[in-house]
């Protein structure tokens, strides 16, 4: 039995599918069982060669493509199955342009505002190759899948039926996905859909790096592509996850999404600032973030901004490392806040100013300070003596040779009680003429938190004790 694959517009794939169809029924005996087809070695060098649908990205077969919710899945899906309809390139890659049928298990509700921003964004080409399916089918469900083939064989014209796109593979059947027998059965299935490529949009793990469900799927797929998005960035990355057999794995693709009429469209961003854009974006979620809600912890950081928690405790810690951001440890928790000048306010911008040229008194202002998380007592209204006035005369009054305690307590600031840090605060007057509320403790200028006067240098000591 010789058989002329050339005669057959779809090849091998084709001739499998059909034998897999119409294979004889064993249990009937009057039936003629049909040999298997054997090849010879000159027959098997004349094989044709894999072609790619989309050029070096998803050859011709069973394609898969995963990633978790909201990571813009479905857009990439209809992105593909719209340039193989149209013939356009892919983001600079040649298509092999036929029929597509779209399979919208889910969310169809929005599918035609989503291609109707492509249609639009491409100057309005021809749309007649593209056809579309608003409803589940059941791929364990054999009628429901020659149903499907008799849909595809029906298409007009004499292009070929190039692309069937699955979307999701969880809506396509009724058995269980963590099952090798209900996967291997729907893979079976997928072959004997009349199209040379079966891209099938599935969802991934718990976890993110792998799909959902039993690996028979990724044994039978020819190409497997993980798509990634970090929380609700406008970017999303394509990484392949599974290399064609016959081909390299291609470098990760960044795309980025771009408001058309009432829906997006995905934009190829360039390689070797998809990085840096990518990084920037974060960097300014995290500040946002911490700007709003800090004093705030790492794990509170990585729920709020979304994304890798590897990555996003690698660009904190390198924020920080950079002084865009401070942090506090009080035992076993760290938190993240901005810095914030211990100079704010009008009193304290006077102050600054009078100040400038003059030596710094010792234990000044600190660059950056630690926000009051309690209530400060207010400084009194009357100005106070001075904390070396009455050292001083505590320490004439005493005998010498000897030391007093109360001088001893005034002069070691630490010693002094949690009460009296919160509420030693006196109000100086400059040469110039401008108050300026310090510190009874440590002679530090107060910050204007909320109308309250705070010394974050005691409060920082105290903190470390």
């Amino acid at each position: 039995m010789s058989i002329d694959f050339g005669s057959d517009p779809y090849g091998v794939r084709r001739h499998q599918f059909e034998q897999l169809r119409d294979k004889p029924d064993y249990d009937e005996p009057d039936r003629e069982r049909a040999p298997y087809p054997l090849l010879t070695f000159d027959a098997l060098l004349s094989l044709p060669e894999p072609s790619w649908l989309i050029d070096g990205f998803m050859p011709e077969g069973l394609a898969v493509l995963f990633g978790a919710p909201s990571t813009f899945k479905s857009f990439v899906a209809l992105d593909l199955a719209l340039h193989v309809a149209t013939g356009l390139p892919w983001h600079g890659r040649d298509v092999q342009a036929g029929h597509v049928v779209y399979v919208a298990a889910e969310g169809s509700s929005g599918l035609g505002k989503r291609a109707q921003a492509r249609w639009r964004e491409h100057d309005r080409p021809e749309m007649d190759r593209i056809h579309f399916l608003t409803r589940s089918i059941d791929l364990l469900d054999a009628d429901a899948v020659r149903r499907l083939a008799d849909s595809l064989d029906e298409l007009p014209g004499p292009d070929v039926r190039r692309l069937v796109v699955i979307d999701t593979f969880a809506r396509s059947m009724v058995g269980d996905e963590n099952s090798a027998r209900d996967v291997g059965q729907v893979v079976r299935a997928l072959g004997e859909v009349p199209a040379l490529t079966t891209l099938v949009v599935h969802h991934a793990s718990k976890e993110g790096s792998t799909e959902r469900g039993s690996s028979a799927l990724r044994g039978a797929a020819d190409v497997m592509v993980r798509v990634e998005r970090d929380g609700q960035a406008p970017r999303l990355q394509l990484a392949c996850d599974k290399a064609p057999k016959d081909g390299e794995a291609w470098p990760t693709m960044t795309l980025a999404s771009r408001p058309v009429g009432d829906s997006l469209v995905l934009d190829l961003v360039p390689i070797f600032s998809a990085a840096a854009d990518a990084e920037k974006e974060l960097r300014e979620r995290i500040l946002a973030f911490v700007a709003e809600h800090g004093p705030v912890s790492k794990n509170k950081v990585e729920q709020g901004v979304g994304g890798r928690r590897g990555r996003v405790r690698g660009v904190l810690e390198q924020m920080f490392i950079e002084g865009l951001i401070d942090r506090d440890q009080k035992g076993q928790t760290i938190s993240y806040f901005l810095p914030r000048p211990s100079l704010v306010g009008e009193v304290g911008a006077r102050r600054a100013k009078a100040l400038e040229g003059e030596p710094r008194p010792e234990g000044g202002e600190e660059d950056v300070v630690l926000p009051l998380s309690g209530e400060v007592d207010q400084p009194a209204a009357s100005p106070r003596p001075s904390t070396s006035s009455r050292n001083s005369r505590t320490a004439a009054t005493t005998t010498a040779g000897t030391t007093s305690p109360t001088a001893s307590k005034a002069s070691n600031p630490r010693r002094r009680s949690r009460g009296s840090k919160r509420k030693a605060f006196q109000l100086q007057v400059s040469r110039l003429g401008d108050p300026a509320w310090t510190c009874d403790t440590c002679s530090a200028l107060l910050t204007d938190v909320k109308g309250k006067l705070v010394c974050f240098r005691c409060i920082r000591h105290e903190g470390d004790r």
